[in-house]
């Protein structure tokens, strides 16, 4: 564990007037990177840091500021946090929610680098993304709704680059009152579970 565990952090604030939670393409991520207070990185680093971490926190906060002491609680207890920000600054990299092996392919021939399969667990779960990692081995997925940490692990064995976590690790209450010890303790568990599947993962494709 330690500091060679990895996690990133998408703050993901709700804009006035949200979408409903119905539509795929309302649940696309827009991100981009940056670490310890340099500079935006490129999408095809952003990327790299995806599929080594295995792990992407997505954290909605009423405030930028839990936000950022929510990602701080985690930082503190050894983990190095890719920051995956909410932004228009600088190069972003675009991740758009599909559900179908028409949207997966859309996208991809659309300029995708990496598509967010979601809602996961309601499609099938772990079974549904190997599935698809069959066509679709060169499109990188990320898994993402109703995940625990416990099940992360067999999401990225199967084929996800990496899994989004959200009340898994920032559990509402823990935000809202800023219990960032509870956070801390959350994202420790989930950084090793995903650092050590990420290990197994490579183990299967050495096979």
């Amino acid at each position: 564990m330690g500091s060679m565990s990895k996690i990133g952090v998408c703050y993901c604030p709700t804009p006035p007037g949200r979408s409903k939670v119905g539509s795929s393409t309302s649940t696309s991520l827009v991100v981009s990177s940056s670490s310890k207070g340099k500079a935006a990185l490129s999408c095809k680093t952003t990327l790299s840091h995806i599929h080594t971490c295995a792990l992407i926190a997505c954290l909605r906060a009423p405030s930028a500021e839990l936000a950022l002491g929510a990602a701080r609680a985690a930082l503190n207890t050894g983990i190095q946090v890719d920051v995956l920000l909410n932004t228009r600054d600088g190069e972003v990299l675009y991740i758009p929610g599909v559900m179908t092996p028409t949207e997966i392919l859309t996208a991809y021939n659309g300029g995708a680098k990496i598509v967010k399969l979601y809602p996961v667990s309601a499609l099938g779960g772990v079974e549904y993304i190997a599935a698809l990692k069959k066509p679709f081995s060169h499109i990188p997925m990320v898994a993402s709704q109703g995940i625990s940490i416990g099940q992360s692990r067999e999401y990225i064995i199967r084929g996800a680059s990496a899994v989004v976590l959200s009340d898994a690790i920032f559990e509402k209450e823990s935000v809202k009152q800023g219990n960032f010890d509870c956070i801390a303790q959350r994202a420790q568990l989930a950084a090793s579970v995903a650092n050590e599947a990420v290990k197994d993962r490579k183990m299967v494709q050495a096979q």
